[in-house]
């Protein structure tokens, strides 16, 4: 019985540490999201003519953002990525 606790112990244990893992990760792109957004929103409003248009692109992209910190699991993760790779391609 107390080996079988043991066990438990040990995969809630490493569960945890995964969560934090994952979490770190999920962090680190968000930083670098950040570092593109800015850029990119800088961008919108020296080339868009429509001041309320600039304003709307602006509120939808920190809109997924805050929604990506909030949300802790691992495909934001790959999210995280996709959204990169995108910001990438546009800049």
């Amino acid at each position: 019985m107390y080996h079988n606790l043991k066990k438990i112990e040990k995969k809630h244990e490493n569960l945890i540490y995964i969560y934090r893992y994952t979490y770190m990760i999920h962090l680190i792109f968000y930083v670098q999201i950040s570092k593109y957004l800015l850029r990119f929103l800088s961008y919108i409003l020296k080339k868009k003519k429509n001041k309320i248009e600039a304003y709307n692109y602006i509120e939808m992209w920190f809109n997924i953002n805050t929604h990506m910190l909030n949300i802790r699991n691992i495909s934001q993760i790959f999210y995280a990525i996709l959204f990169f790779t995108f910001i990438k391609n546009i800049l």
